[in-house]
């Protein structure tokens, strides 16, 4: 399809340009529905290699028309019709000859597609269900070509999935991690407990302790609940509630020539969350490093 149509249009410019047909001029009606021809077929995916010549044309006739040459205005408007009748046949064949290809193409990642679980399935249905859009809005170039994109993307797809079966098991259970801070001379201990649930539920329990910094302490505790995935050897966290049991914070601050530890208590809260907003993701090996399997 690329190869035909490159020679056939070189051909018919060449002929279209040194034609030269009655003096007469072009209306603003005329210039108007060309303008709209040309979007049109542009925004259905006609190459701008096609569309660059008729673009060119209509410049020509524009800047004709100010300067009164009505002779090539004719001459121009006259082969930008022409050569736009042929782009549309063009399209127009194209169209029939790639819609069989089209579904071929989209019954073959169908069936590929059943390989997949989780947020590998996810990914998939979401490209394929944007690119089936772009065809039901008569963009059928365009989604075809996208559909050919993601045929080339779909071996990764399978890695993934591939990852992440491989590594599910190892995940599920309790996982535990203990920091302290590097400066020895702050007491404080952060504790994250993260339990991976083989039916896919996710709980976060996360605590600090003690002194962080040197005019600041903290001493709090958040429960975080929802459910957990993998794509390939990421774990993605999608977080529905948060519960904070306790949040007080104190900074050593100067008064009355004293140095005193201003407390702040924040009330204890659970919520639902809907957003998104608490979502996160950790890479598996870093999971690993960071914390100690329980069980």
């Amino acid at each position: 399809m690329k190869t035909s149509y490159h020679s056939f249009f070189s051909l018919s410019f060449v002929l279209l340009l040194i034609v030269s047909l009655c003096s007469c001029g072009i209306s603003e009606k005329k210039i108007t529905q060309t303008e709209n021809r040309i979007k049109e077929l542009s925004e259905k995916g006609v190459p701008d290699s096609l569309l660059s010549t008729p673009k060119i044309l209509l410049s020509q006739v524009k800047v004709s028309s100010k300067t009164g040459t009505t002779g090539i205005i004719q001459k121009y408007a006259d082969s930008m019709t022409t050569l736009l009748d042929s782009i549309e046949s063009w399209y127009n064949a194209s169209i029939k000859k790639l819609t069989p290809e089209y579904n071929s193409l989209l019954t073959a990642l169908q069936s590929q597609k059943q390989k997949l679980t989780g947020l590998q399935l996810k990914d998939a249905d979401s490209i394929l269900a944007s690119i089936e859009s772009i065809k039901n809005k008569n963009l059928l170039l365009q989604a075809y070509e996208k559909l050919k994109q993601f045929d080339t993307l779909f071996p990764q797809l399978l890695e993934n999935e591939k990852k992440a079966q491989t590594i599910k098991k190892e995940i599920i259970g309790v996982w535990r991690a203990e920091n302290t801070p590097e400066d020895k001379k702050l007491k404080a201990v952060e504790t994250r407990i993260f339990t991976f649930k083989d039916d896919g539920g996710l709980i976060l329990d996360e605590t600090m302790k003690g002194q962080t910094q040197e005019r600041f302490k903290e001493d709090w505790q958040f429960i975080s609940s929802g459910t957990w995935d993998l794509r390939g050897d990421t774990i993605e966290f999608f977080i529905n509630k948060e519960k904070c049991v306790r949040q007080t914070y104190w900074t050593l601050m100067e008064k009355n020539g004293k140095e005193v530890w201003d407390k702040k208590e924040h009330r204890p809260y659970d919520t639902t969350i809907t957003n998104h907003g608490k979502d996160r993701f950790m890479v598996f090996s870093d999971l690993k490093d960071s914390f100690d399997k329980k069980k």
